[in-house]
């Protein structure tokens, strides 16, 4: 049965659901293989060994190892802001660390950002040029569906911060490149996460009327049930 239900404000194809729904459990571990990525590739260019895992990656040197060794031998006097042996050396590299891990946070951000955005892009230069919308397009509205991760954030953070006694609002690699900068965790996560609202209203609006509604649902359908199977059941067993 090709429609579900129909009329002039709402059309539902069983097919296209169906469809899109599959393709956006699959997305959820593109997606965040492919963010984690980011993070290798500026880790692995700064000489830190690197280990992809579900939903995270680990990032490790010996003068990393050696700095924690050397906090956990002086944790007293560094945590009270007094001097020890080695402390200037310590501060300098402290400061390093810092830099490289700003470093490696952008990494993975930019690197979903850029990938929706040139997906966007892409849609939106070839709707101009043809009134028909192809399979070409649906690759490049999945691709901009990427900025979606900035909304995920967003939602969980302020879910988090409702629920649980610590007040933190936000959290990700947004909120840490915020700490890391001196500025409110949601500095730059919030900014993000209207610029991924913006987006993908503007997505949906380019859509065909007649599969308009059935995008929407299977993203309120596809998207959960892609997070649930890649975080908890699949991914914990690929990439521990």
């Amino acid at each position: 049965m090709k429609v579900l239900f129909h009329n002039n404000l709402f059309k539902l194809n069983i097919k296209y659901l169906f469809l899109f729904v599959i393709v956006l459990i699959f997305l959820t571990p593109i997606g965040t293989i492919l963010h984690e990525l980011g993070h290798i590739i500026v880790a692995k260019s700064l000489g830190y060994r690197t280990v992809l895992h579900h939903s995270s990656m680990s990032w490790d040197s010996d003068s990393k190892s050696n700095l924690m060794s050397l906090y956990l031998e002086n944790k007293f006097e560094i945590e009270n802001n007094l001097s020890f042996k080695n402390s200037r050396q310590y501060n300098i590299d402290i400061i390093k660390l810092n830099n490289d891990k700003l470093l490696i946070y952008l990494g993975g951000v930019f690197q979903t950002i850029f990938i929706g955005s040139l997906g966007f892009l892409l849609l939106l230069y070839k709707r101009r040029k043809s009134e028909y919308f192809t399979i070409k397009d649906w690759i490049l509205v999945f691709i901009s569906l990427f900025w979606s991760r900035e909304i995920l954030n967003l939602i969980v953070g302020i879910i988090r911060g409702l629920f649980n006694k610590d007040g933190i609002y936000f959290y990700g690699d947004e909120a840490k490149i915020s700490k890391l900068l001196n500025l409110p965790d949601w500095s730059i996560l919030l900014p993000l996460g209207v610029i991924a609202v913006i987006v993908i209203v503007l997505i949906i609006k380019l859509i065909p009327n007649k599969l308009k509604y059935t995008f929407i649902l299977s993203g309120i359908i596809g998207s959960p049930i892609g997070y649930y199977l890649w975080m908890y059941v699949f991914g914990p067993l690929m990439l521990p």
